[in-house]
């Protein structure tokens, strides 16, 4: 529809200037949504900040909390020492970050689409109010979509240009990088070496030179980011870090109630007590008091969920279908989405604020408590949201088809769109993360496949369509 209506009705000036107005206004929006909205901190985003002082002072990897990366608290750090300590300051690397992704994607769809398309974009995600939400509070979610909206560009221009050691190179970088921000970023690569393997497969007359830039490219994708992973966890970090995901893992299958109560001891009937509160209250996950929370640092993640899939596979089955539906767009209850962004939109308390104990709130309030405002945009926000959350669900099953229509036809456009979104939520389903902030990465991705996915598969449909019709009547005529 929207290649339909550039051709019949702009002239191609015409769409170059409604890009880069779209352009103009996206980076207006963010700066007006910078300055207008507040910030929102978690115990999370005080960790960060705790996190951004240790760089450069001694026993920094012995200090370090290792279930957290480095890189988002080096940001916040130097965020902080250009800035001073204040609200916008730790504002301002989730936001450049939610802004350098948005642009990333609206730019290669308007290479790949049209300048229509790209303007779309560019609006469609700017007033995103999950996006615009998460570049107030002080977490890694906006970084990570960044991180995964860059794979994906990347894996278009492979597409467009064909095997290239300089792409490949590029992808292993930032999928390195990816990693340093956000450990599960590590999940996109099975859908990277799905689309570089479906490339070269399509690719006609392959050649000694060819080949060996594919193996050093394959070199570059993989081994960039496990070379990180080997340096981060180097000098005995290993077992922290080990230690960290475990604890993760069993987190996780304990909110997800997959984890047997046996295997808490006397923790056991605080747990059963809060499944049978969440079951009560038909909540997707299940809240630890801290109780249980302490008993599960005794557990072996890896193991425990292992016997899972053995011992329970329908219910661990259908933990992994409750997570894939929150990956889907579907709010699980309690959803971490909701909270962020009600308190971004909060009308009542429209200021800066600490969503967390009471003992936090002396540290957040010496450095980052700000009045606020209303502002018409918390109203405009608050209207979107219902629509959004729909158009977030539908561009999901876009992404799904889309995904499975590349598979079945080999085809690397629609793969480059929708294997980085589809791997990073299956492993995070099979792992059981089912949270939807863990979610909220690919949403937006999601929302850019409504532009450049549905009118591809809507086409396909329609020329299937007639073909059919063409050998019926064909049929009929003999």
């Amino acid at each position: 529809m929207i290649d339909r209506f550039r051709r019949a009705m702009l002239p191609l000036e015409r769409q170059q200037h409604l890009y880069r107005s779209a352009l103009v206004a996206c980076v207006a929006f963010h700066l007006l949504h910078l300055l207008a909205l507040p910030l929102v901190m978690s115990p999370d985003g005080l960790e960060y900040v705790a996190l951004s002082e240790r760089f450069g002072s001694t026993g920094f990897f012995e200090h370090w909390a290792y279930v957290r990366m480095p890189l988002y608290p080096l940001f916040l750090r130097a965020s902080f020492d250009v800035l001073g300590r204040f609200p916008g300051a730790a504002l301002l690397p989730g936001t450049l970050l939610g802004l350098v992704g948005v642009w990333a994607l609206a730019a290669e769809v308007r290479r790949r689409r049209g300048d229509l398309a790209g303007a779309a974009v560019l609006v469609l995600l700017s007033a995103y109010p999950v996006l615009v939400g998460y570049e107030h509070t002080v977490l890694t979610e906006t970084g990570t979509f960044c991180a995964l909206s860059l794979v994906a560009v990347l894996l278009s221009r492979l597409v467009r240009t064909g095997i290239s050691l300089t792409t490949m190179a590029l992808l292993g970088a930032t999928l390195a990088a990816a990693y340093l921000f956000r450990a599960t970023t590590i999940a996109a690569l099975p859908g990277v070496l799905l689309v570089v393997a479906v490339i070269e497969w399509r690719s006609v007359g392959s050649t000694p030179q060819s080949r060996l830039a594919l193996a050093a490219g394959l070199l570059a994708i993989v081994g960039l980011p496990f070379a990180t992973m080997r340096l981060w966890s180097a000098g005995g970090r290993d077992a922290r870090i080990g230690s960290t995901f475990g604890y993760t893992l069993s987190y996780y299958l304990a909110a997800q109630g997959v984890l047997p109560a046996g295997d808490l001891g006397d923790a056991a009937p605080a747990y059963d007590a809060a499944k049978a509160a969440a079951a009560a209250r038909r909540s997707s996950l299940v809240e630890m008091s801290p109780i249980v929370a302490e008993r599960l640092h005794r557990l072996d993640g890896k193991r425990m969920l292992s016997e899972a899939i053995v011992t329970s596979p329908l219910t661990y089955l259908t933990a992994v279908s409750r997570t894939a539906l929150a990956f889907a767009g579907l709010p699980p209850r309690p959803s971490e989405n909701d909270l962020f962004l009600s308190n971004v939109l909060s009308l009542s308390v429209p200021g800066s604020k600490c969503v967390c104990p009471d003992a936090d709130q002396p540290a957040f309030a010496r450095a980052f408590a700000q009045s606020g405002h209303r502002t018409p945009l918390h109203y405009l926000l608050k209207i979107l949201t219902p629509l959004y959350t729909a158009l977030v669900v539908l561009g999901s099953a876009v992404t799904l088809i889309g995904f499975a229509a590349g598979l079945r036809r080999a085809d690397p456009a629609l793969l480059a769109c929708t294997a980085v979104p589809v791997a990073f939520a299956a492993a995070h389903a099979a792992l059981l993360f089912g949270t939807d902030r863990f979610a909220m990465p690919v949403f937006p991705l999601a929302l850019v496949n409504l532009v450049v996915c549905a009118p591809v598969l809507a086409r396909s449909a329609h020329l299937a369509r007639a073909t059919r019709e063409e050998i019926a009547v064909g049929a009929i005529g003999t």
